[in-house]
């Protein structure tokens, strides 16, 4: 497992066991389906757009707050 999915994880331990807090795992990315045809997911990801950007690591509604976090490592 890399430092990033083990420090996205450990903040979605933390983060998941506070009352009031839902705290979800946001994976985006591109992947290609058995015919070739590219496929992005996860948030802001719109198949086709050539344009089409990222999103943050976790996502986080907080009583009733939206927010989102980009886990970086350092390395």
């Amino acid at each position: 497992m890399s430092a990033h999915t083990e420090l996205v994880k450990a903040v979605l331990l933390a983060r998941g066991n506070t009352p009031g807090v839902l705290a979800l795992q946001n994976t985006s990315g591109l992947l290609y389906s058995a015919a070739g045809v590219p496929v992005r997911f996860g948030l802001g990801a719109r198949t086709g757009d050539r344009h089409a950007f990222g999103s943050s690591d976790i996502i986080i509604c907080a009583h009733g707050r939206f927010s989102a976090l980009e886990v970086k490592t350092g390395s």
